[in-house]
């Protein structure tokens, strides 16, 4: 533990961790908080009227895209699945790419991309927008995630290198354990459509009792 501790005084390990932290928090803000944001303001709609136009969705459309029973809208988890789709179909292909950077390079074009991505998300609830912004999201999750452990192997010194592959699930912990106090909070005070509307009520005049 004491040797573990003073590797972790390393000023490249510590800078790793704040920025790892973050990179974590990210996704988990996508995955935790996707699924209410897309059910309260993203009509998904849009998106079976452009693909299908007036013709319902066959039995496996309706099943494989997540959608209603009546196959007129996606629900979020469909929504939130083309990032998972995506890492399965093309993450070979990413990998292929990101195997020509070097590790610093691609986390940091994956990082990018990924705060990039939850920026366009966040500040647009068009449909299409939004599977747009998953598919930079997820470009930005596949270099990154994967070079971390490469750059922990660069970085460590000769004899430590398990060490440090062992230091690249911190920085998945704190980022999972600080969205988890304050993403679902946050959403619930300050984006939840429930909270907003019951607000609007009590300034238009509504006693408060009966906006709850």
């Amino acid at each position: 533990i004491k040797d573990s501790w003073n590797e972790l005084k390393n000023p490249v390990l510590i800078w790793y961790m704040f920025l790892f932290s973050g990179f974590w928090f990210m996704l988990y803000i996508y995955w935790d908080l996707g699924p209410l944001y897309f059910r309260d303001w993203v009509d998904t709609s849009v998106l079976v009227k452009d693909i299908w136009g007036d013709a319902k969705p066959s039995e496996f459309m309706i099943r494989f895209f997540v959608m209603d029973n009546e196959g007129t809208r996606i629900l979020p988890e469909g929504v939130v699945n083309i990032n998972s789709m995506l890492i399965m179909v093309i993450c070979f292909w990413v990998a292929g790419l990101s195997a020509k950077l070097k590790a610093a390079n691609s986390m940091a074009l994956g990082t990018f991309l990924a705060s990039a991505a939850l920026l366009l998300i966040g500040g647009f609830n068009a449909a299409w927008v939004m599977v747009f912004g998953i598919i930079i999201f997820s470009l930005g999750e596949m270099l990154s995630s994967p070079k971390c452990l490469e750059f922990l192997g660069n970085v460590a010194p000769p004899q430590k290198k398990a060490m440090y592959l062992g230091f690249s699930q911190l920085p998945f912990a704190i980022g999972a354990t600080i969205e988890g106090f304050t993403g679902q909070i946050a959403y619930a005070d300050y984006a939840s459509k429930d909270t907003i509307s019951r607000a609007t009520l009590v300034q238009a005049g509504m006693d408060a009792s009966e906006a709850a």
